[in-house]
């Protein structure tokens, strides 16, 4: 009889250690909460609902939208669709669990739970497993409104996926006496702010690699109170960095703050060079073909990986279009082509081919011809032309021909990449140039 009374305590003793473990294994990560995100850049859609709890864990939320509508903040009603939610994680319990769509001319989605977070620095590293049984890391960085960005979650191809995009928090879940929020790491002032920012300025470019320096670095715990203004916190300065847009709506502003004025619209692919150093999510630059100056939220910024260099121009005149770019509306297929060619010196021309075909059956083609010059990182095209001629029209706004920089896939005209026909993997650009 004694022996049963230990061997009861001991289990209520061992259960309750391992309680008491479960709900302090988070607790050095302040972070807790339901986060939405709706984004739409160019004509797709890159939606999120993320459950988030580092401190005591969340349960399979899937299973409480199942047989009702969700009431969200951000996204539709129809967005967790109850009908088809996987019943993979049924019973389980995670440090977090989203689902993820993205939309063009198809929907995909992507549900997951996150597990073993580790906070480095500042921001979180955590593994994630989807119900495809794929796993993979991915980075949560912290923004000072309260909202986060992540990078490398779901399998999505880069592209489709929803690294860089904000997710708004739309309910803490924070104990009210819990006295921290993981925005507090990119407060201005904080000891991690000019970390954070770094980290969310190496995510876009260099993924593996932050990944990598991450899982090196040892694990932290509550956010320290820097003693020294942000102001004296030693920086390298960014000066003279290239950089360029990579989503469309994205406006230039004349202070870092969204609702200053607006100094002019972007578009992807275009080329920015930093005038100032990162600081609270936003960076001072320069459109290095326009000479635009203002401000630009860093999360809509990819680092250049290759040196400025003219986009590709074949030796002589050629007779078709080589860099290629497809639309597809209710009412046509548009496919719209470029090459260029060298003119002599640093003159260039060039040819824009659109070809539509109508959901009838017809069929529309017209060519237009251009002069202009090449420039490192990009082509100034001013002057329209007729064929054959050398003189022409100039061009109210002239058309500028972006390098891809990020990726050398191809070239951007008006925030459209263009690539070479029958390609999806980027091409030569070794001869760019010369």
């Amino acid at each position: 009889m004694k022996q049963t009374t230990l061997s009861s305590a001991f289990r209520t003793l061992f259960i309750a250690v391992m309680a008491l473990t479960t709900a302090t294994s988070f607790a050095s990560i302040p972070l807790a909460g339901i986060y939405e995100m709706d984004a739409r850049p160019d004509l797709s859609k890159h939606q999120m609902y993320l459950e988030l709890d580092f401190i005591n864990s969340r349960p399979d939320f899937t299973q409480s939208f199942t047989g009702k509508r969700a009431e969200f903040k951000l996204l539709p009603a129809d967005f967790m669709n109850a009908k088809k939610l996987s019943q993979k994680f049924k019973g389980s319990s995670a440090p977090g669990f989203g689902k993820y769509r993205q939309q063009t001319l198809f929907s995909n989605t992507e549900e997951f739970r996150i597990t073993n977070p580790r906070l480095k620095k500042g921001v979180v590293l955590v593994d994630w497993e989807n119900t495809a049984g794929i796993k993979g890391e991915a980075v949560i960085i912290p923004q000072s409104d309260g909202s986060i960005i992540t990078y490398g979650l779901t399998s999505f191809d880069r592209l489709l996926s929803p690294d860089g995009h904000k997710l708004q928090l739309v309910k803490s879940l924070l104990p009210p006496d819990f006295g921290r929020n993981f925005s507090d790491y990119a407060q201005p002032g904080s000891a991690t702010a000019s970390f954070v920012e770094e980290i969310k300025t190496d995510c876009g470019p260099d993924l593996k690699g932050t990944l990598k320096r991450l899982k090196e670095m040892p694990d932290t715990s509550l956010p320290e109170q820097s003693s020294v203004a942000a102001s004296e916190t030693p920086q390298a300065t960014t000066d003279g960095k290239y950089v360029t847009i990579k989503m469309a709506g994205v406006n230039l502003q004349s202070a870092p703050d969204t609702r200053s004025a607006k100094v002019a619209d972007t578009h992807m692919g275009e080329i920015f060079r930093l005038t100032d150093t990162p600081a609270n999510g936003w960076v001072k630059a320069r459109n290095i073909a326009t000479g635009n100056e203002g401000y630009i939220e860093t999360i809509c910024l990819f680092d250049s990986k290759y040196p400025l260099t003219a986009p590709e121009l074949a030796e002589q005149e050629v007779d078709e279009a080589y860099l290629v770019n497809t639309d597809v509306t209710e009412v046509c297929e548009q496919t719209s082509g470029w090459s260029f060619w060298k003119a002599g010196g640093d003159k260039v021309k060039a040819l824009n081919s659109i070809s539509l075909v109508y959901n009838d059956g017809r069929l529309r083609g017209y060519q237009y011809y251009y002069k202009g010059v090449a420039k490192d990182g990009y082509l100034l095209l001013d002057e329209q032309v007729e064929y054959g001629e050398e003189n022409g029209t100039k061009l109210e706004s002239p058309i500028i021909v972006w390098e891809d920089i990020a990726d050398h896939h191809g070239v951007y005209v008006n925030g459209k990449l263009y690539m070479p026909a029958n390609s999806g993997s980027g091409f030569d650009t070794d001869d760019w140039g010369e």
